[in-house]
């Protein structure tokens, strides 16, 4: 979830600022003690909730039976200021545990409002993302790897280390270079590293191009560190594309780079244009593993 800031106009609830102005994770994680005393029920669902950085937190329903399809509840965040707010989740499913998840998702999203009320910033909660625990085997049990985690953002350490099975390796600071320096540090002692940033993602979401290309660049700086590793390969690229002009996610090709022993290479840059002169064309994401144990000589076979 988000807290978010939102104004009563005409008897809606209307979106001002999705992230609160990017509340510090200090006050975000008083707001979240401050629910957490007054929401322990919602419905039948027993409510936790977790402090995430800045504006973001974590809300886990617990139920007395399975929710069978929880990812066919829809979103409370319209994702665009001026929407109006619907705290009442709709979902496609008919399943009674699953109407029943969101109506308690929608009780906790009321009561928080009527809680956050009175303040200025972050006054209400938008919910997205509903799922239930994912059924996944373990990163190494896929590709037969030893694999660390190094990222500042909990999100990420949570997906890497609670459901794929990563060592957490944490850095130092939450900065681009103690990032860096930390997947070097641990790299000798696994066979994947996976380091991750966000402050590219964070400016290009709030449309700050200016210190969008400043975080590109500082990341620029830290790559001969990686190289002073010695990987025998080494990928860059996003999970996703954030343009600053649309101030959001958006459905253009990531850049990717792959480089090994076995690159062929070519291209003058790593960017959207010049990636698209490399050897790789455009791939889909689920083809990036096969690709990096190929590189790696980890293969008896590639492709058919």
């Amino acid at each position: 979830g988000n807290f978010a800031t939102a104004a009563e106009r005409d008897g809606k609830l209307i979106l001002t600022d999705r992230r609160a102005g990017r509340i510090s994770t200090k006050n975000s994680s008083a707001l979240v003690e401050k629910l957490s005393a007054a929401i322990k029920k919602a419905g039948s669902a027993r409510v936790r909730i977790y402090p995430g950085l800045e504006h973001r937190f974590v809300v886990v329903f617990s139920f007395p039976r399975p929710v069978p399809d929880g990812e066919k509840i829809k979103d409370t965040d319209p994702q665009k200021e001026g929407s109006a707010v619907d705290l009442n989740p709709k979902t496609e499913s008919k399943k009674p545990a699953t109407v029943a998840a969101a109506k308690a998702a929608g009780i906790f999203g009321a009561r928080a409002r009527e809680i956050l009320g009175g303040g200025k910033k972050a006054n209400c909660v938008l919910l997205r993302g509903f799922s239930t625990p994912p059924d996944l085997k373990p990163f190494g049990e896929t590709y037969g790897l030893s694999a660390a985690c190094v990222a500042s953002y909990p999100m990420y350490r949570g997906i890497a280390g609670g459901i794929l099975g990563m060592k957490i390796k944490d850095p130092a600071g939450g900065d681009i270079l103690s990032v860096i320096e930390r997947a070097g540090e641990v790299s000798g002692d696994f066979d994947f590293v996976y380091a991750h940033i966000k402050s590219t993602d964070r400016y290009g979401e709030d449309g700050n191009f200016k210190k969008k290309a400043l975080a590109i660049e500082e990341f620029d700086k830290t790559v001969p560190r990686l190289l002073a590793a010695e990987p025998d390969v080494l990928i860059i690229t996003g999970d996703h594309s954030t343009p600053a002009l649309m101030s959001s996610h958006s459905w253009h090709p990531v850049p990717l780079l792959i480089k090994s022993r076995f690159s062929i290479g070519g291209t003058r840059g790593f960017d959207e244009i010049r990636c698209r002169e490399g050897e790789l064309g455009i791939v889909r994401s689920v083809e990036i593993m096969p690709l990096a144990l190929a590189h790696a000589g980890r293969l008896a076979k590639f492709g058919a």
